[in-house]
Parts: C-alpha cells; structure tokens; sequence
C-alpha cells in the first residue's frame, strides 16, 4: 500500500471537514443525480472543486482591504457564525453555485483573519 500525494492528503482533509450535507452537496456538483448512472466519488468532488477554485482563480479579481472595529462581544459572535455556517446556509443565500465558492472563500478568509487576532473558537 502506498503513501497518498499531498494533493490526495489535502482531498482527505477537505472532505472529512465537510458535513453531510456539505458532502452531498460537492458530489452533486461532481455529477450524482437520484437514478443516474454516475456514481461519483470523494475523489471526483475533490476534483471537481479543485477545477472550480482553478477558474476563480483565473478571474483574478481585484484585492479589496477591509479594515473593521468591533467590541469584544462582537467579535466573538462573528467568530463564531463563521465557524458554525453551512454550505446550505451560503447556498441559500447565493445566486448559483459559482457565487456559493465564491461566499465560502471569502467566509474562510474572515475566519482566518478573526483567529489572527485571537477570536477563532473551537
């Protein structure tokens, strides 16, 4: 039995990171339907989110600095909502599945930032 790659590692890591829903959600974007014929794996949804992060990344957007002052209590709230959101939630909220990416990237950066100063629970 073999090693896995690291990009095998980092589709390992991104998957159990997902919840149920989160996963079936990334298998119907690899292609399941209900009675179709393609079944598609972790892999494949690993795949096909590692082709959809390669087209955002080709846009290329503009870098945008947002600077934010928040009281204690604030900031643990958002903290928080960061954490607990779902891809349902962000999905509802989006106008298709490239602006849902696009929300859970910029989610994902809040979070980061969030923790940089010490608000990052777990």
């Amino acid at each position: 039995m073999r090693e896995p790659t690291l990009d095998e590692l980092a589709g390992i890591t991104w998957w159990n990171s997902m919840t149920e829903p989160e996963r079936a959600a990334a298998l119907a974007a690899a292609g399941w339907k209900a009675g179709g014929r393609f079944t598609p794996s972790a892999a494949d949804a690993w795949a096909r989110h590692i082709q959809r992060q390669e087209t955002l990344k080709m846009e290329q957007p503009e870098i945008i600095r947002v600077e934010l002052e928040l009281p204690d209590p604030e900031a643990l709230a958002l903290a928080q909502l960061v954490k607990r959101i779902t891809w349902e939630a962000m999905r509802e909220c989006s106008a298709n599945e490239d602006e849902c990416y696009r929300i859970r990237a910029a989610i994902e950066r809040l979070r980061r930032a969030l923790g940089e100063v010490g608000y990052a629970p777990r």
